[in-house]
């Protein structure tokens, strides 16, 4: 007895093989979620037909029961709409939540201040240190590129190291600066200063890593094509 959902497309699959004869083949399946945003837990199984929808879509679909609980999906059957109702689940995806909460919070930090979305206090330490280290290596280059530092003209190892020495702790140096210029909005002109929270001119420096961060999104949905049928919007998700 064939069974109709009206539901929103979580998920398009594709799977590729090669027969026995060695010709390729690929295999559609469908994930669905209905109008409160829960995923039903089954398979929507297309077999070699690719449906007509796209992630995102509210579809109304005409399926057979499978003994293994999933559903064999008539696949011309598939109609998409075209005013689909709000999709909770790209709602719940979009706030970074998967049970409908509320999206991240804003947290405060005494150095940095409030920090919305989703980064950490460690997350902007990291990336205003490595700000930071850049423009000091910039700083730095330009003060060599035009005799800004005094440096030792001996060729000896001892005038390397020397040469070395003076280059790293005018590096390091304006890093620190750097960095508690842009955290606290202040202007330095020394290493260690009153600045509540800075560190001494011999300290230890954050660790300088950068983080990738992933925006959410929920696709645009398209609609149903009229086939002189009711759409009943009312279908049970069982």
């Amino acid at each position: 007895m064939s069974k109709t959902f009206v539901a929103f497309v979580a998920k398009v699959n594709q799977k590729k093989g090669t027969s026995r004869k060695g010709k390729p083949y690929t295999l559609f399946s469908m994930r669905l979620t209905d109008k409160n945003g829960e995923e039903i837990d089954a398979w929507f199984q297309c077999a070699f037909d690719k449906p007509e929808c796209q992630e995102g879509d509210y579809i109304k679909v005409v399926t057979e029961p499978r003994d293994d609980g999933n559903f064999d999906v008539k696949v011309d059957s598939i109609q998409v709409s075209k005013n689909p109702p709000a999709n909770p689940a790209a709602k719940k995806k979009a706030s970074g939540g998967k049970g409908g909460g509320a999206g991240a919070k804003v947290s405060e930090s005494d150095l940095f201040g409030e920090i919305g979305g989703y980064n950490t206090e460690d997350d902007i330490r990291r990336m205003s240190y490595t700000a930071a280290r850049t423009h000091a290596l910039e700083a730095v280059g330009l003060l060599l590129e035009y005799g800004g530092l005094k440096l030792v003209k001996a060729d000896s190892k001892a005038g390397v190291a020397s040469r070395f020495d003076i280059i790293t702790e005018a590096v390091d140096k304006l890093t620190i600066e750097y960095f508690f210029d842009a955290a606290g909005g202040r202007k330095l002109t020394t290493v260690a200063d009153s600045f509540e929270g800075a560190p001494e001119g011999d300290g230890p420096l954050p660790d300088a890593e950068e983080d990738e961060f992933e925006a959410a999104g929920a696709d645009e949905a398209d609609g149903f094509e009229d086939d002189g049928e009711e759409f009943d919007d009312d279908i049970p998700f069982e």
